[in-house]
């Protein structure tokens, strides 16, 4: 969904009279923090089949230490437009992970809507290392991955109140720095 909204919202800038050129200019602090968080999340992913053992037993300390990486990132940037939205954003995933065993619940229902019905038994067997089915004993369910969007969208998906506002602030965040205003994390001068 993230690559869907961030290809959305640079067709919108580009519609808007925007350049991708400006990108080039964008600075934005601790930038590989950001990346090296999500290389963690992508290794954790890719971690259920056997022969990944050391992250396996690793796997929830990983977890929170992504982002922790990521949050202070993000921190670091606040006066970036679009920046506020995204940190709630992911906050709000890591509040509901936090709360739910370091995992993120993903609803049942969710899965057989968009035909990925193949993956519970896999959550359900504890093989998806940052994931967990949501359940009665699920906290803060209206934070986990429990919205959908079903075919005909091109590529079904799951995601939570948190992704969306991640997408928000990527949607300020690209038409700032495409239309030519001031995205660069200032410097406080007081």
């Amino acid at each position: 969904m993230m690559t869907i909204g961030l290809l959305l919202a640079l067709a919108v800038g580009w519609v808007r009279g925007g350049r991708i050129g400006r990108f080039t200019d964008f600075r934005f602090r601790y930038f590989g923090v950001i990346l090296l968080g999500f290389a963690i999340q992508l290794l954790l992913r890719l971690s259920g089949p056997p022969g990944f053992e050391p992250v396996v037993k690793l796997a929830l300390p990983l977890h929170v230490l992504t982002y922790v990486l990521i949050l202070s990132a993000l921190a670091a940037n606040l006066s970036t437009p679009g920046m506020k939205a995204i940190t709630v954003g992911v906050a709000l995933n890591f509040l509901v992970i936090a709360a739910n065993g370091v995992r993120m619940p993903v609803s049942r229902e969710a899965l057989e809507r968009i035909g990925q019905e193949a993956q519970i038994p896999r959550l359900i067997a504890g093989k998806i290392l940052t994931h967990t089915l949501t359940g009665p004993g699920t906290h803060l369910r209206f934070l986990a991955d429990v919205l959908f969007l079903p075919n005909p969208f091109p590529r079904p998906t799951i995601f939570s109140l948190g992704d969306v506002l991640m997408l928000v602030g990527v949607f300020i965040l690209v038409q700032t720095v495409m239309l030519g205003r001031s995205a660069s994390p200032r410097q406080s001068t007081g």
